[in-house]
């Protein structure tokens, strides 16, 4: 779908195919969408075609026509340049089928013409995980243009009820406004591996790739309830624990920085407001500083969002590999687990992550552990900075330590050998 256009730098809807409003009769523009069966070109452009003819219709291919005549005073710097907004693939929202677990409506995998546009990541990543095909031939393989083509069975559908829910859900914003607390608009290239889109999916919804159930999801940034408690005495006797409390300096995140596609930038890449905190710089003796690329985020809000719980969790450091017995072995990457250690956390319970996990054929279950809080995504219209206010004053250098009242007493000391 065309939302508008640019003439240069500046903006215009567009208003339906046709002679546009506001160019004095001298711009007509005509969208095609993409299809198996195009139209021919359009009969008023036949004079403009060139070696064109009715037969060459771009099948497959959106594409737009663009007239424009001379007239000095709609285009004062000469040849008008265009660039187009386009809305991008209309989506199967599995929630809206009827036919799967769970959900109701009329869309279905198999129907196209069901299809909705949607900007939820979850819906997204699901359409491109079982694939875009050329002329919507999802009964053919070998028309596989973009994703991984994988079927309903390979990738559940119903699975992405709850994550979809969440990218749903309302966040408070300044002037008592809300948005989702989610949304993605981008480009996905055929080019780029797996793992590249699967990323780009993840950090637009500041959330996390797992492997579960033999397949591969996207958890988005939330808080959650932890699915098991356990203390020092249900780790594997004789097995090592590895237990650090502190992260190196260079791991130690204190800033952080966004960067998302803005649209009020025509588009273009952009940094959010950074996300810091001056107690964490002090305490740290200075910036460390994380770059964020959001490629798939037009807003600058859900940008500071993600790049705030990319700090907060950057602030909760401790990390952990222990060995449990078997009847944990149900733990899966992306389960939060509590965790009352006397040895290693001084009686205190400290919430975790499974990052990931190994079993050995005893079923003892080997889990790497990353320490997790709800705190992390909790997210207030207070939390929000607006763009172009002033930031927070820097704290003063602390001045020279003076010493006053100071005696020197000379003494010596003897050494001991060895």
């Amino acid at each position: 779908g065309l939302e508008g256009f640019f003439v240069g730098d500046t903006y215009y809807g567009i208003v339906g195919n046709g002679l546009q409003p506001g160019f004095q009769n001298s711009l007509d523009i005509q969208y095609v969408n993409g299809s198996a069966n195009p139209p021919a070109p359009p009969a008023r452009f036949a004079n403009q075609t060139g070696d064109w003819s009715n037969n060459d219709r771009l099948t497959g291919v959106t594409h737009i026509w663009v007239s424009y005549k001379v007239n000095d005073k709609i285009w004062t710097t000469g040849r008008p340049t265009f660039r187009f907004v386009l809305r991008g693939k209309r989506m199967y929202d599995p929630r809206k089928d009827g036919t799967v677990p769970g959900g109701a409506g009329t869309h279905r995998w198999t129907d196209p013409s069901t299809y909705e546009w949607s900007e939820n990541p979850q819906v997204c990543r699901y359409n491109w995980v079982r694939g875009i095909f050329a002329g919507d031939q999802m009964d053919k393989p070998e028309q596989l243009l973009l994703g991984r083509g994988l079927t309903a069975v390979e990738a559940p559908p119903e699975r992405i009820f709850a994550a979809a829910n969440v990218c749903d859900e309302a966040v408070p914003l300044r002037g008592g406004l809300t948005e989702k607390r989610y949304i993605v608009g981008g480009v996905i290239r055929a080019d780029e591996t797996f793992d590249t889109t699967e990323n780009m999916f993840a950090a637009a919804q500041a959330g996390v790739i797992v492997q579960r159930e033999g397949g591969v999801e996207i958890e988005p940034g939330q808080g959650k309830a932890v699915v098991v408690e356990i203390t020092d005495k249900d780790l594997v006797v004789g097995e090592k624990v590895q237990f650090e409390r502190f992260q190196s300096t260079t791991q130690r995140v204190n800033t952080v920085i966004a960067r998302y596609v803005a649209p009020e930038q025509k588009w273009s890449d952009h940094a959010a407001p950074v996300r810091r905190s001056l107690a964490d710089v002090t305490a740290d003796g200075g910036p460390n500083v994380e770059e964020i690329p959001l490629s798939l985020v037009t807003r600058g809000t859900q940008a500071q969002r993600c790049a705030e719980i990319t700090r907060r969790l950057g602030r909760l450091e401790r990390r952990a590999t222990i060995v449990l017995p078997p009847r944990f072995a149900g733990l899966e990457e992306g389960d939060w687990i509590g965790w009352t250690s006397e040895r290693w956390q001084g009686g205190a319970r400290v919430v975790y992550r499974v990052e990931a996990w190994s079993r050995a054929p005893s079923w003892r279950k080997t889990l790497a552990l990353r320490e997790v809080s709800s705190s992390a995504f909790t997210w207030t219209a207070d939390d929000e900075i607006v763009p172009g206010s002033s930031p927070p004053p820097e704290r003063p250098a602390p001045a020279a330590l003076s010493l006053g009242a100071v005696s020197i007493t000379p003494g010596s000391r003897v050494g001991e050998d060895g």
